[in-house]
Parts: structure tokens; sequence; C-alpha cells
């Protein structure tokens, strides 16, 4: 793991220790797109499954070929799991933050920045646009990421704007949903392409 990654790690489970005593058992761990919890988990597990989570996903990271474009992906990664852990806890320990909103904003600024660095990303089997096409052929990859890049930017953009103009949730998680899909399917359609040339 790198520096950074190391102390958003410390930072996730830091915050958990520190909300621990006003989290609620269970504690709050899955909200709907309207901002209420429709999910719980018993503590002490509750309090610490997404500062686990964040440590497995940094300890895979640093696993993979290291590149500037994957150590920024993974850092940026990572950093939202930690964002996300702040958020969430903070919510169940009883302050008043819209989670809905905060998590679009997140999500907004995580497709950004992965959208500058997909057509730099190596293929790999954690991260990035990764469909039976893509992991298959490095062409497929190549080819979809170059072209999902400007997709995954504008989507964050978009999202980051949304947020602002306090749009429904709704048309929130359609921006996040068509971000993700039609990268997906270019990528069916190059290998289409590529099989029939």
């Amino acid at each position: 793991m790198n520096r950074a990654t190391q102390v958003l790690v410390v930072i996730s489970f830091g915050c958990a220790a520190l909300l621990y005593g006003a989290l609620p058992d269970p504690v709050p761990t899955h909200f709907d797109l309207a901002g209420n919890a429709n999910g719980w988990t018993a503590k002490p597990w509750g309090a610490f499954e997404l500062p686990t989570l964040t440590l497995v996903l940094a300890a895979l990271f640093a696993t993979l070929r290291r590149s500037r474009a994957m150590v920024i992906v993974g850092t940026a990664t990572i950093a939202f799991c930690t964002y996300l852990t702040v958020v969430l806890l903070a919510v169940g320990a009883g302050h008043h933050i819209d989670v809905t909103r905060a998590l679009f904003a997140g999500i907004g600024v995580l497709f950004v920045v992965l959208g500058n660095f997909f057509g730099k990303l190596r293929r790999n089997g954690l991260v990035g646009i990764r469909t039976p096409w893509t992991l298959a052929d490095d062409e497929v990859w190549l080819r979809t990421h170059r072209a999902g890049g400007p997709i995954f930017m504008a989507g964050g953009v978009l999202l980051l704007v949304e947020v602002l103009v306090a749009a429904t949730p709704q048309l929130a998680m359609a921006t996040v949903l068509c971000t993700a899909l039609v990268p997906t399917a270019y990528s069916w359609f190059v290998h289409r392409s590529l099989r029939s040339s």
C-alpha cells in the first residue's frame, strides 16, 4: 500500500473508533434513495464493516502491477470508501447529513478521476470497465477505456451539477446507470467488430 492509502485506511478505522460510542446497536449500514436507513448490522461488526472493506480493497490494489494510473485510481477508490465510511458512520451517530446528496457527490468526484485515467489503465480484474469482452482481450480493453473515460468524466460532472441543483435521486441514479452501461455496451460492439474483421 502507498502512504496515502495507508493514511486513508487509518482514517476509516479511526472514524469508526471515534464514533463507536455514539452508534446505536444495530448500526445503520444501508440507506434507500430517500436517505432512510433500511439495513442494519449489529455491533461491533456494524461499526467496522466499511473500514474493513476499505482495508481489503487497499490490500487488493497493492497486489496489482503498479503504474501511475493504477496508483491514482486505487487511491481515489480507497478515498471514496473512506469518505463513505465517514458519512455513514456520522449519520448513524446522529449527525444530520443528506446521505443521498453526499453519496452522489462522492460518486461524481470518483467518476471524474476514474474517467481521467481509464485510458491509461492496463487490463486487470479489479478496477475499470470489466466485462467478459474487455477482460478477455487487450484491444477491447484499450478501446473501451479510451471511449469510456470521457463518458465517466461527463457523467461525474453531470452528477455534481445534479447535486448542486438538488435534482431528484432518481435522476442521479439514472445518470450513474447510464455512465456505467454505455461503455459496457460499447465493449460488446468493439468485441463484435474485431471478431468480424
